[in-house]
């Protein structure tokens, strides 16, 4: 080496190059750029070079050693003006260093931008003749170049590799000055509305801010605008391109640096900007890319303002809106604009930029006629009002159909208490509607959504509703009240326990009727899965939405096309043990418009171990003593489940199961029938076990002989239609606790004939009738016994001319009887003759002779009429004058 300094080592990717000193090796790393081949020998002379294949086969590689240290120029040189042709040149292969004289001064700010056609992006760094990096590869003060230092001569040296294959390389390379920097084409500030500025023939835009106040900085280089680093005179970052905004001085010259049209706007100007239609819509139109519009707010400092903006996903712009005071300073921004918590501030008047700046990548719309609406939510406003209804088919209700005059709606929503609580929801087919909600107070109690809300703690809420410019503008609103000071709604359904899912709830919903609610007892943490039975029968599926007083946004997921789940709701929060936090269901028509009735029957599952806030527990179970057959014994505790048993233990060492007959609806008793049969009379053991296998130890159970009859029951009385007969209950050796009795026609029951006594209608003429009776007994099977059956007859004929005799009453004479006539016609006669009221013996005919042995009585005839079915009927003629001799 012919002197000492600084020296640069390179050598292609397939040698390990080192140097020595003799036998010791320099130490070429570089700790600034953690690379190595920076190599300082301390004298001129000669020094061994090693170079060491790291490949596995054999090649061919460069390598160099380059003195940095020199004075003499390097190529032409180039200028560091903005419009001056960059530097072209070419980099034959990986380890040869590429020099570039320029033209400088100390103290200018320098940048150098490369340009490789292919490979990696070049190496840079500026020197002097001592070949050291002037300034770190980090700029030296936190902004963009390098200030030169010392005396110069400045040159730029740069190191390209790529692999060998792609050498020669061409490269461009600006070296550029950014304090004061020349050949900037100049722009004044644009007034809102303006079309971007293009200065071809050069990447800097230089301009002179005329107010203190903050900036907007743009460069649109193809269908969006994108914010611009700006630089002071002295080349130092005035802000940076992530900045929102951008604080610049008044008759300060800046400079931004691109090559794309360019866009400056002055927040505090009203330049360009036009009235906005608070409380209607408001249309604009951006004529190209980038484009920046400004709407002023007329409103007094304090006010509260929502600003909803149309996005059509194809046919219309989707802006970006903020609001800046009177100074420019943003005092809102697109977040707290559109979601209605915007409050302003500082000094008017208030203006709104309008832009597409920070909108989606790929934005499918930047230019083209756009829609927002401006709204003041504090205090009273012109929007047509919707008193809150409730779940009654003749309740209030709306139904708001939006047309091409806007996109945007406000509804008054009002209630009589402001401790009612409301759901408030929208129905749209394509789910491309949205609103918010707010108080009197312009406080925002429903963010914007596409499903519904829970509104209370306000008489009145302000509804703004936005929908897609490009889908028909059609949807439904419904507000029905859900909550009252009292507690839940009326009409609401109180679901008495949730331990394992709840329903079905039934209804049948139309737009006269469209929701339905529950309250359920939940608790912090539950889940559950709804789903509509039978699977399928609802389509599309009604709307489910969960509120739990600590939010007033749903908390239900879905639908899913699942057969055993349409929707997953929770309840927020976690607790151990469970806390209580009630939450109300409301299951609503289907978004999609419903022109007939919809059946709904939803039934919901706890998707955990349990919920709600009681825990599973086994309490007692009554009776414990019983007879050895089919009885009926009562489960209490609490979060019981239909598949817990009640258990004895028989002599064969067989549990003898329950099977469930009911729950409660609280689930804190259960009824199960238990088949003691050929367990055995004596004393059990008695367990519960539950669903989830666990098993309960509850002592013993005594088995007795059942309940039986030992005498069956009777009928007493005669069985005539009209006639009442009254139940003889037969005997029962055990004491019962109760007797029912049951009339039978042919075997059959006869309808509400419960009673021990029976008064026999028309209807049962000619039937078998019998009589059951039922004794119960705690702890025994239920038994029946049954009467014999005795015919039901009709009613006896009834003569409607009594019967009379003919004939002389003397001796000798024969008389005769006539029967008269009988209501039902008899079928047959029986006759007996009376003399003085005591019957003749032997005189059974329908004549009599008379005798001697009559002389001096008074002679009757008992006509008896016999119908076939019925009770025979009896008359008596009248008595005849005293017989003759």
């Amino acid at each position: 080496m012919e002197k000492p300094g600084l020296h640069r080592l390179r050598s292609d990717a397939a040698l390990q190059a080192r140097l020595y000193d003799g036998g010791k090796e320099l130490d070429c790393f570089d700790p600034e750029t953690s690379t190595s081949g920076w190599c300082r020998p301390s004298h001129a002379g000669a020094f061994t070079l090693r170079a060491t294949n790291t490949s596995s086969i054999r090649t061919t590689a460069a390598v160099a050693v380059t003195p940095l240290a020199a004075t003499a120029p390097c190529g032409t040189e180039a200028s560091t003006r903005y419009d001056a042709e960059p530097v072209t040149g070419t980099a034959p292969n990986g380890v040869t260093l590429l020099c570039q004289n320029f033209t400088g001064l100390p103290g200018e700010r320098i940048t150098v931008d490369n340009t490789p056609e292919g490979g990696w992006t070049p190496f840079s760094w500026i020197t002097d003749g001592t070949g050291e990096r002037l300034c770190p590869r980090i700029d030296q003060d936190g902004t963009k170049g390098c200030v030169l230092p010392g005396q110069g001569p400045y040159r730029v040296l740069s190191e390209i590799r790529s692999d060998a294959s792609a050498y020669p390389l061409s490269y461009t390379q600006r070296i550029r000055r950014l304090s004061e920097p020349a050949g900037c084409a100049a722009l004044t500030v644009h007034d809102f509305g303006s079309v971007p500025t293009t200065s071809p023939g050069t990447s800097c835009v230089a301009f002179t801010a005329t107010a203190t106040a903050p900036h907007d900085v743009y460069e649109v280089p193809s269908s969006t605008a994108r914010r611009l680093a700006v630089y002071e005179p002295d080349g130092r970052t005035a802000c940076e391109a992530w900045s929102r905004t951008c604080p610049l001085r008044a008759g300060v010259r800046y400079a931004v640096i691109t090559e794309n049209p360019v866009l400056v706007h002055d927040r505090s100007s009203g330049a360009g900007c036009t009235t906005a239609d608070v409380g209607g819509n408001t249309n604009g139109t951006f004529t190209v890319p980038g484009e920046v519009d400004c709407l002023t707010l007329p409103l007094p400092e304090g006010a509260h303002v929502a600003g909803l903006v149309s996005y059509g996903y194809s046919a219309t712009p989707s802006p970006v809106l903020a609001v800046v005071d009177g100074t420019g300073e943003e005092i809102c921004s697109d977040h707290s604009v559109t979601t209605g918590q915007c409050v302003l501030t500082g000094s008017g008047p208030y203006r709104a930029p309008v832009t597409m700046y920070g909108t989606l990548s790929g934005s499918p719309v930047t230019t083209g006629t756009y829609h927002v609406a401006f709204h003041r939510t504090d205090g009273e406003s012109a929007c047509p009002v919707l008193p809150a209804g409730d779940f009654t088919a003749d309740g209030p209700r709306a139904q708001v159909t939006i047309g091409a005059e806007g996109f945007a709606q406000c509804l008054r929503v009002t209630t009589a208490d402001a401790r009612d609580t409301l759901h408030l929801g929208i129905r749209d087919e394509a789910g491309r509607a949205r609103f918010s909600a707010y108080d009197t107070n312009g406080t925002t109690v429903c963010g914007s959504t596409a499903k519904g809300c829970a509104a209370t703690g306000s008489t009145a809420y302000q509804v703004l509703v936005d929908k897609d410019w490009s889908y028909a503008p059609t949807y439904r609103f419904d507000a029905l009240r859900i909550g009252t000071a009292a507690g839940p709604a009326p009409e609401c359904v109180e679901v008495p326990n949730v331990s394992y899912g709840f329903g079905p709830l039934v209804d049948t919903l139309n737009e006269e009727h469209t929701a339905l609610c529950a309250v359920l007892p939940t608790a912090a943490g539950d889940d559950f899965d709804l789903a509509f039975t039978p699977p399928g029968s609802v389509a599309p599926p009604p709307t489910a939405l969960l509120y739990s007083p600590s939010s007033s946004q749903s908390t239900c997921s879905g639908p899913y096309s699942r057969a055993d789940k349409t929707y997953y709701c929770s309840v927020p929060g976690y607790s151990e043990p469970p806390v209580s936090r009630p939450s109300t269901l409301v299951i609503g028509l289907p978004a999609k418009h419903a022109p007939e009735p919809t059946a709904v029957q939803l039934t919901a599952r706890c998707a955990d171990t349990y919920c709600g806030v009681e825990a599973p527990g086994v309490g007692t179970v009554s009776p414990t003593t019983g007879g050895a057959g089919r009885i009926t014994v009562t489960l209490t505790g609490t979060a019981l489940h239909e598949n817990d048993q009640v258990a004895v233990l028989g002599t064969d060492g067989l549990w003898r199961r329950s099977t469930t007959v009911s729950v409660a609806p609280d689930r804190h008793s259960l009824t199960a029938a238990l088949d003691l049969t050929g367990v055995g009379v004596g004393v059990r053991d008695l367990s519960v076990f539950t669903h989830s296998g666990r098993e309960y130890r509850r002592g013993t159970f005594t088995v007795v002989a059942p309940l039986r009859s030992t005498t069956a029951p009777g009928v007493s009385g005669t069985a005539v239609v009209g006639g009442q007969v009254t139940a003889n209950p037969g005997t029962w050796p055990l004491p019962t606790d109760s007797l029912a009795y049951e009339w039978r026609a042919h075997g059959v029951a006869i309808p509400g004939a419960t009673a021990a006594a029976y008064t026999l209608p028309p209807e049962l003429f000619g039937k078998q009738l019998s009589v059951a009776v039922t004794a119960r007994k705690t702890g025994h099977p239920v038994v029946t016994a049954t009467s014999a059956g005795v015919a039901a007859k009709g009613v006896a004929p009834k003569p409607v001319k009594v019967p009379a005799m003919s004939g002389a009453t003397r001796g000798g004479v024969r008389v005769t009887a006539v029967v008269g006539t009988w209501s039902p016609a008899p079928s047959s006669y029986a006759y007996q003759w009376y003399a003085n009221g005591r019957a003749i013996s032997g005189a059974t005919k329908s004549w009599f002779t008379l005798t001697k042995a009559q002389r001096g009585t008074r002679i009757t005839v008992r006509v008896t009429a016999y119908r076939t079915g019925h009770t025979a009927g009896i008359a008596w003629t009248r008595a005849t004058v005293a017989v003759a001799g």
